[in-house]
């Protein structure tokens, strides 16, 4: 994720949660200016303390994982049911372990 994508993702939960960049201001004490920066992908240098601070007003975490980090089917799932949220017609996604039969793991033979 880069900072563009950061600030958008940052902007679009702002919104989610109707909250206005005034609003941080007077949750967090950071000005208005650096949040409309960080919403714009524009702020080269965010403070760590700041950035945690307004991620979690917004809902938003930080997370931290290898730069060659492959999709899993959780990440997926939450793909989806994060989507699902939009759709209320929409019936979301639960993890399952599927359990194959001693006959659907037997190995086919052919005459």
């Amino acid at each position: 994720m880069n900072l563009a994508e950061l600030g958008l993702a940052f902007r679009t939960a702002r919104i989610e949660r109707r909250l206005t960049q005034q609003d941080l201001v007077s949750m967090t004490g950071i000005s208005v200016t650096l949040i409309s920066k960080l919403e714009g992908g524009m702020l080269p240098d965010v403070g760590i303390v700041r950035l945690i601070a307004l991620l979690e007003c917004v809902g938003l975490e930080l997370q931290a994982r290898s730069r060659i980090h492959r999709r899993t089917l959780d990440d997926i799932a939450e793909e989806l049911n994060a989507e699902a949220l939009k759709d209320p017609r929409a019936v979301p996604i639960e993890r399952q372990r599927v359990r194959r039969t001693r006959a659907e793991k037997a190995p086919k033979t052919s005459h």
